[in-house]
């Protein structure tokens, strides 16, 4: 199946803004096989993920444990969003939400 938007996150979000897009909301046991696909053979054109594993087959820019995240949330990777402590981001996790929501809806 394919998604505009995919949250791989275990947390619990309620953001009104996501029913703009085609989204999926998966825990965060699911992990990325190719920039564009999970293992459980979804797509997607955005991903934003709360779990560094998820992205254990994505090259992404990393400072040690640190995830390299413009102020948007975006990874090195364009369309790959994180969200969550590793980031170093002052924000919760709903504002980091609120974030890339404005970023992909504006």
């Amino acid at each position: 199946m394919h998604y505009d938007l995919i949250i791989l996150s275990n947390s619990k979000l309620n953001n009104p803004k996501i029913n703009i897009l085609n989204y999926k909301i998966y825990s965060d046991e699911l992990f990325l096989v190719n920039n564009y696909t999970l293992n459980n053979e979804d797509n997607f054109d955005y991903i934003i993920v709360e779990n560094p594993k998820s992205l254990k087959n994505i090259d992404i820019l990393k400072d040690n444990t640190t995830i390299i995240c413009n102020c948007f949330m975006q990874t090195s990777v364009d369309h790959i969003f994180f969200i969550g402590s590793e980031n170093n981001s002052s924000f919760s996790i709903s504002e980091q939400l609120d974030i890339v929501l404005d970023f992909l809806i504006n």
